[in-house]
This record gives C-alpha cells, structure tokens and sequence, in this order.
C-alpha cells in the first residue's frame, strides 16, 4: 500500500530499473537477486530488461508470497522466488552473470561466507550492484537514535562501516567501480512514499473489515520508518550503493 505491489521498503519500480542501469542487463542475461521479500525487484528486472531471475530470500513466508505474486503475473519462471536461508552457506543452484541485492545484506550476519558464495556463482567478467545501511564509525552503534532504531527494526541489523563492506567484497574477490552515499536519495523516496498516506486510508476505509488491521500495520510501518529517517538524517547511519565487478 506505502512502497508498491511487491516491494517493502523505500525505491519502487523507476529507482530499481534506474539503479539497473549499472549492470547493462539483456534479455540473454540472468540474474540472482539476494534478499528479494515479496519479489517487486525481481519482476521488474524481468520485465523491463527481459533478464532471468532467481530470487533467494531467507523469509519462508515472504518467498511463498513472492513466488505467488510471480505466478499471477505469469512470471513464474522469468522471476522465480526461492526459499533460502541466506545466513547459513546457502546453495546457489546455477551460474548468473550479474547479482542484485537492495537493503539486504545487512540484517545477515555471516556476511563473508556470503559474498564469497555469491562470488563464486557469478561468471567472470560480472557485476554486482548493492545497496545497504553502513555506519559511520563504529561509535554509531552508541548513538541515541541508532539505539533507538536498532531495538525496533523487525531483523537484527549487523552493521558495518563502508570500509569494512568493501574490505569483506574485495576479500572475496571483487573489485569495486563505485562507492557512494545516496542517503539524501533515500530520504527522498521515503518522504514521497508516505505523501500518499491519505489517499491509501481512504482506500482501506471501502472495507472496514481488513481497515482496522490495516490501519494497525500502517501505523507500526509509520513509527519505524519515522525512527529510520531520524537516525539517517543523524548522519549515523548512511544508504551506500556498491558495484562490484569479478575480474576475468
């Protein structure tokens, strides 16, 4: 209702296909989207850019979910979600030539294992494009508002300083084309979902039965990412966007 048919979180379809345009996607190409919730990315990338998906995320729930969403939409095989604990050495079933991963890596804490896993999957010659909340400094995690953020967030967060993302990519083989904060972006995007809050209440008001467990959802939506601006605004916690490139 806030962030758009399969997506949870901030950046809908335009921020996914412009973020895309990094990674020089073609129909003959595909893809392992890592973290992928209910599948709004993955579909998107199969649409616009005719890419194959595999969408692995650690949620049972929300793979079930976004396998159906892909399903209806008769992408049940350009966008596959599949169930994967992605914490815990996870098997990659196939090759790809590029990955995706968007506010994702940091709720895993295993995260060497990880990119060394998803290194190795990717053919030579192959990007992959990330974006995650780094901190600042390691101070960071003393700040009131990231105090605040971290008892409230749904996944245990495992924040790293940019430095230390890069360190843990590079360690497992890639080079990395670009580094970059876009928190202002972030900002932006957050702040543009919610101005159309009134408008979805007045939706959920035409059924009153679903209105009042909407209305509660939207409410505890509202308070964590009131909480998520705050301690990004703080300049503790930053959105980073990575591309990383795996050398011939």
């Amino acid at each position: 209702m806030i962030w758009g048919e399969g997506f949870c979180g901030p950046g809908g379809r335009q921020n996914v296909i412009d973020m895309s345009k990094l990674l020089a996607l073609s129909p003959k190409m595909s893809a392992m989207v890592i973290g992928a919730g209910l599948g709004g990315p993955s579909r998107v990338l199969a649409q616009e850019f005719g890419v194959w998906i595999n969408g692995y995320e650690t949620s049972e729930l929300l793979a079930k979910e976004g396998m159906q969403l892909s399903v209806d939409k008769g992408l049940e095989k350009k966008a596959q979600i599949i169930h994967s604990d992605l914490n815990d050495n996870p098997a990659f079933d196939r090759t790809f030539d590029r990955a995706f991963s968007k506010e994702y890596l940091y709720i895993i804490e295993n995260k060497a294992p990880l990119i060394k896993s998803i290194y190795e999957q990717l053919k030579e010659d192959s990007l992959f494009l990330i974006s995650d909340y780094i901190i600042k400094d390691n101070s960071s995690l003393t700040h009131p508002h990231m105090i605040e953020w971290l008892n409230h967030v749904p996944n245990k967060p495992f924040l790293l300083t940019s430095g230390a993302m890069i360190e843990c990519m590079e360690d497992a083989g890639f080079n990395i084309r670009i580094h970059e904060d876009i928190s202002d972006h972030y900002l932006d995007m957050i702040s543009a979902a919610w101005e159309n809050t009134s408008a979805v209440i007045q939706q959920m008001s035409d059924d009153e039965k679903s209105a009042q467990k909407n209305m509660l959802a939207i409410q505890k939506e509202a308070e964590l990412w009131s909480r998520t601006t705050k301690v990004l605004r703080s300049g503790e916690l930053r959105l980073y966007r990575y591309l990383a490139h795996k050398p011939h």
